[in-house]
């Protein structure tokens, strides 16, 4: 039984600490080219390197910030599943897993959505209207 809570909680670690480890990398530095294998690849992010970078900039942090947060979520629930039967651990892993990669795939929102205030159609800057 504690077997499988080790499992089970390495497992459910592995989501936001990849979200914090990629978030940094994003956020450092981004794939220097646009491409459709490695980084954050959307149609409106991959119009020009302009697009490419303002969305991995802002896909990093906010995955910096989730990853904090999903960690701390899942530290606490694991720990309070610890000693509790493996049907219990398996579907409250489960569970853990199934919203961290809810988190992680409804990120792409407003990630776009800031690339569509950010750039028009064709990956422009908009121009801001005050001026600056």
């Amino acid at each position: 039984m504690q077997g499988f809570w080790l499992f089970m909680f390495v497992t459910s670690l592995l989501l936001p600490l990849a979200m914090l480890l990629f978030g940094q990398v994003f956020r450092r530095g981004i794939p220097e080219e646009v491409n459709s294998l490695f980084g954050y690849r959307t149609k409106r992010s991959r119009k020009n390197k302009d697009t490419w970078a303002f969305a991995h900039r802002y896909v990093g942090g906010l995955w910096l910030r989730l990853g904090v947060v999903l960690l701390l979520v899942t530290l606490a629930v694991m720990l309070f599943l610890r000693g509790e039967e493996t049907d219990t651990v398996a579907w409250g892993g489960g569970a853990l897993v199934v919203g961290q990669t809810l988190v992680l795939v409804l990120s792409i929102y407003p990630t776009e959505a800031a690339l569509e205030r950010t750039f028009d159609a064709d990956g422009k800057r908009k121009v801001d209207p005050s001026g600056e």
